[in-house]
Parts: structure tokens; C-alpha cells; sequence
């Protein structure tokens, strides 16, 4: 089983940026697409992707997912297999927030 190593301390001020999602209140298949292959997977990975690049807090959820690592579902305009490349890890420097 996949055991994150990288989770923030469990303060309110580093999750609360989830609040401003564009994705809370949507189903969560909607992010978290199982058992899909091919077209069908990406048609509905861009589906997320294009609520993902509209949002508020898209690079802090993408920040979140990479440092984590989040091995399942959209986060930040992100596929799991995107995060997985090295190269977006080094060309997404992380953002100082307040």
C-alpha cells in the first residue's frame, strides 16, 4: 500500500487553501477516475483539468500533490502520470505563501 512520506503537520493553515477549490462540492469522480483506458480516460482527465486551470488555488493544490506525492486523481490540472515525471517536479518551483 502506498504510504505518503512528505504530508504537511496537521495545522489548519496548511490545508485550508482547500476551501477556495474550484472542485469542492463536485463529485469526486469527477477527479478520482477509476478503471477508465484510452479516449475515455483522457476526455474526462481534461474534463477535470479544464475545472483545475480555472481555479483559485491550482498551483498550491499541484505544489500539494508533488510534495506529497499524491499517486491518484487530478490535482492541480495534473494527471498522476504527470507527477510521476521528474521534469515537472524541477520546473515547478515552489511558491512562498504568507
Amino acid at each position: 500500500m502506498f504510504q505518503p512520506r512528505y504530508l504537511p503537520p496537521p495545522r489548519l493553515e496548511e490545508w485550508d487553501w482547500q476551501d477556495e477549490g474550484k472542485c469542492r462540492g463536485l463529485p469526486a469522480n469527477y477527479f478520482f477516475l477509476e478503471g477508465l483506458r484510452g479516449e475515455n480516460l483522457r476526455s474526462l482527465e481534461e474534463r477535470a483539468k479544464l475545472i483545475c486551470r480555472t481555479c483559485p488555488v491550482m498551483q498550491r493544490c499541484r505544489e500539494h500533490a508533488i510534495r506529497t506525492p499524491e499517486a491518484y486523481g487530478i490535482w492541480g490540472a495534473t494527471t498522476p502520470r504527470e507527477r510521476a515525471g521528474h521534469s515537472l517536479a524541477a520546473t515547478h518551483a515552489p511558491v512562498q505563501h504568507p
